[in-house]
């Protein structure tokens, strides 16, 4: 088969003979190859026009969709509306949704407003029946959800003071656990509430047997209001305590140091007697006298006020 020469735009080529209707065909769409190339560039612009054109469009249309359900909202109320004067001659329909002998709220279709009754020369109502169905429908739309209310918050109780343990005024007396000459038990911080007066004593000596009657006097004027006196005698004879008590007819209890399991005369650093101390009702030690103590009923009586 003899071949010949076909001129095309961009090149020359050699095809077979053709018919010249078939030559002509070549020669229009052998161009168009080189548009290949040029698909990266469409793509880019097709995709710029998407992102900067069609995205900015949409939103107009968006919006366009919201205006027009704000007026066609308009128009409904419009439709079946309330006319409102004010005193100041200006006159709109509106929907009256709330009304009290103060103010009264109308809707404008895009949003409510409250207007004061001084404000307001008369209302007007076209629809009745259709505007008591629209307010209605209004109402369950825009009621105002329920004001959420606040849990109360737990009470917690303060937090107790953390006092170091000691023998001076300020600190917290030492606990201790002994047994009375009647036999009971006492543990100091069973005591916790009350305002307590701890004394260390015997009955040889003299400043402690003045103190008895006050003790008594002090315990029988504060009995039920949160007194506890706690007596530990440092006597080595326990009968000739007992018989003491007895006589005295003393109350209060009394503890003998020497039938304790551990002396709480040492324990307590006891250098003299009478040693008394005075505790808040944490236990605290507010006063401490050694001999007389003349101010103790004060002490006693302002404590057992701040209870």
């Amino acid at each position: 088969m003899t071949t010949s020469a076909v001129a095309r735009k961009g090149g020359t080529g050699v095809v077979p003979d053709l018919p010249w209707w078939q030559v002509a065909k070549l020669q229009t769409y052998a161009p168009s190859w080189s548009r290949v190339a040029e698909l990266p560039k469409l793509t880019c612009r097709f995709i710029g026009f998407f992102f900067y054109g069609a995205v900015p469009a949409m939103r107009k249309v968006l919006r366009l969709v919201g205006l027009w359900a704000i007026l066609w909202r308009s128009l409904t109320l419009t439709a079946a509306a309330d006319t409102v004067e004010l005193t100041n001659g200006s006159r709109f329909e509106c929907l009256v949704v709330e009304e009290t002998p103060e103010h009264v709220v109308v809707n404008l279709g895009f949003g409510t407003l409250r207007l004061k009754r001084p404000e307001i020369q008369a209302i007007h109502r076209q629809s009745p029946e259709v505007n008591a169905a629209l307010r209605a429908h209004l109402q369950s739309m825009t009621a105002a959800a329920p004001p959420v209310q606040p849990k109360p918050a737990a009470k917690t109780a303060p937090p107790k003071r953390t006092v170091p343990a000691g023998l001076v005024e300020g600190r917290r007396l030492p606990d201790f656990s002994a047994t009375d000459l009647a036999g009971r038990s006492h543990l100091l911080k069973n005591y916790r509430g009350s305002v307590v007066v701890v004394q260390f004593w015997a009955t040889w000596c003299p400043h402690c047997r003045n103190d008895v009657g006050a003790l008594k006097e002090l315990s029988a004027r504060h009995r039920g209001k949160g007194l506890r006196v706690l007596t530990v005698s440092t006597d080595q004879d326990v009968a000739a305590l007992k018989r003491f008590v007895q006589q005295q007819g003393i109350a209060y209890p009394v503890i003998a140091d020497r039938e304790q399991a551990q002396s709480l005369a040492s324990q307590y650093q006891v250098s003299g007697i009478p040693m008394t101390f005075v505790l808040d009702p944490e236990g605290v030690i507010r006063a401490k006298y050694v001999g007389r103590n003349p101010a103790m009923s004060s002490v006693v009586t302002q404590l057992l006020r701040d209870l």
